[in-house]
């Protein structure tokens, strides 16, 4: 029996999109779990939590849990990315290479 609170097909989408993220930026997925508030490490961080919310519709403690933060901190770093999403072209990117159409 899986105990994991995730669903399988939402896991896997998660764990592509933080690789990615993880990638583009040249950083380790351990990276971006840690406590780092570098701003290299904390802006992919929150762009992965952010597409993550948008490609799963997975619960923001769900994705807290993923990246091992508190729901609070998820949800704010959601909000700020969706201010800007528009205006970032990495995000644009990642998107495509996880294969979701720009908004």
């Amino acid at each position: 029996m899986n105990n994991s609170p995730f669903g399988p097909e939402q896991l896997a989408t998660a764990e592509k999109i933080r690789a990615q993220v993880a990638t583009t930026f040249k950083i380790s997925v351990d990276e971006m779990d840690g406590e780092s508030k570098a701003q290299f490490i904390a802006h992919p961080r929150l762009i992965a939590m952010y597409l993550i919310r948008e490609k799963t519709g997975m619960a923001m403690h769900k994705i807290a849990a993923l990246f091992k933060k508190n729901r609070a901190v998820t949800e704010r770093g959601c909000a700020r990315i969706e201010k800007w999403e528009h205006q970032c072209p990495l995000c644009r990117t990642i998107k495509k290479m996880i294969g979701q159409k720009d908004s």
